[in-house]
């Protein structure tokens, strides 16, 4: 994970956008394009943002701003989100379903989940206090390359267990 962001300081703040499903190829090919574009012309009250963005997994959009240049506004974050939205629209994708859990299982795969059936996987075994499970809610650099990929049993869901 020391690999994402390279250019950008470990204080950068970062927003992480969860899809609904894995992308296709082509979908994340689109996607790519329009974030390029977004992240060229993203501003703050008029000041253009050091921003960029990944795409992980075929799941997960993350920008990152660095904060040290210019703060991101609550209009610019307002930007993003309706950018974000467009996206979603136009690939038949949803950005904002915080009810779902992804993870990867017992063979290394990435697999999504509604919360409601955490203690069903739980107590079947497909789920346990090991399995690697995505925190979206990191909110810096440092964290997203600490923090974001860690233990069931090491976030929010180790109440399960």
């Amino acid at each position: 994970m020391t690999d994402l962001f390279p250019s950008m300081p470990e204080t950068s703040r970062i927003w992480i956008y969860q899809a609904n499903r894995l992308m296709t190829e082509n979908e994340e090919a689109v996607l790519k394009e329009k974030a390029e574009g977004f992240v060229r012309s993203w501003e703050s009250h008029g000041s253009r943002l050091k921003a960029d963005f990944v795409i992980l997994h075929h799941l997960f959009l993350i920008f990152s701003v660095d904060e040290n240049q210019h703060e991101a506004s609550g209009c610019s974050i307002n930007k993003s989100v309706h950018f974000v939205k467009d996206v979603q629209e136009a690939l038949g994708l949803n950005f904002f379903d915080r009810t779902l859990v992804s993870y990867f299982d017992s063979e290394a795969r990435l697999r999504l989940m509604p919360m409601g059936q955490i203690k069903e996987e739980i107590a079947s075994g497909d789920m346990n206090f090991n399995t690697l499970t995505f925190n979206n809610l990191v909110n810096n650099l440092q964290d997203l390359r600490a923090n974001w990929i860690v233990p069931a049993g090491q976030n929010w869901m180790a109440r399960f267990f």
